[in-house]
């Protein structure tokens, strides 16, 4: 089999971190050879090792107006709730203060990514590793302007990977976001406009995505992490599984 070369686009650190993401892609990818993917890590504020020629590492240098952003993370972490806890509780702080900091803190954080990356480092990275095709796990405007670049200059493919439906939550639940979420929005456009085929992370995704974006095709691809559990279960055991997270499909 000819494997194509993947540019592996992300915020994660793929082959590093043991994130829920982080350990679905690499079981979906587990049998791809290694030298036919390469990657690049939108970790902006992370320090990784970036000595492999086979991945950029993007920090927050590598960000128009960096620096800005730099300050608008650190005026972030000043709203953060710096307490220490021994045990999982759920708070309904009702609070008008509380509120918001709250929106203030999302404000910042949105603020900052309307602030795209610089090129040079990353036409010199595609050139020299000629992928043929983009597989992008695509999350906020940055990263859509990333793709989108990639794609229109040096017409390669984009297959997105969509595990939840955050296009419809993200920048929306606050009156301060309007630009935030109309830059979002068409770098989205742009991105819906330029595939023809996707990833979803469940059927129901995939009946929700055909709907709403009828010319395209979507395909469920769902993974299975090892687990270590019993072959066999007696009917008076209880077994315990917990999932975190939200598909924000209603």
């Amino acid at each position: 089999m000819q494997y194509p070369k993947i540019l592996l686009i992300s915020p994660y650190n793929i082959f590093e971190d043991n994130d829920a993401t982080s350990i679905s892609i690499r079981s979906i990818l587990k049998n791809w050879p290694k030298e036919k993917i390469v990657e690049i890590y939108c970790g902006v504020y992370d320090d990784i090792d970036n000595n492999s020629n086979s991945k950029l590492s993007l920090d927050v240098n590598d960000v128009f107006m960096g620096s800005l952003i730099e300050k608008l993370r650190n005026r972030k972490h000043k709203f953060e709730n710096k307490e220490t806890i021994n045990e999982l509780v759920l708070v309904d702080n009702h609070s008008k203060s509380a509120k918001f900091f709250s929106k203030l803190k999302f404000f910042l954080s949105g603020s900052a990514d309307l602030f795209c990356y610089k090129k040079t480092k990353i036409d010199e990275f595609v050139k020299e590793q000629k992928p043929d095709i983009i597989y992008l796990i695509p999350y906020g405007i940055r990263m859509l302007d990333l793709a989108n670049y990639i794609n229109k200059k040096y017409n390669i493919p984009i297959i997105p990977h969509f595990m939840d439906d955050w296009i419809s939550t993200l920048y929306s639940d606050s009156e301060l976001m309007f630009l935030q979420k109309k830059q979002l929005n068409n770098k989205f456009t742009s991105l819906m406009k330029n595939i023809s085929h996707s990833f979803v992370i469940s059927e129901a995704m995939k009946i929700e995505y055909q709907k709403r974006y009828n010319d395209k095709n979507f395909h469920a691809l769902m993974n299975s992490p090892s687990v270590n559990l019993p072959n066999s279960i007696e009917a008076k055991e209880i077994t315990k599984i917990c999932y975190f997270g939200s598909l924000h499909l209603n």
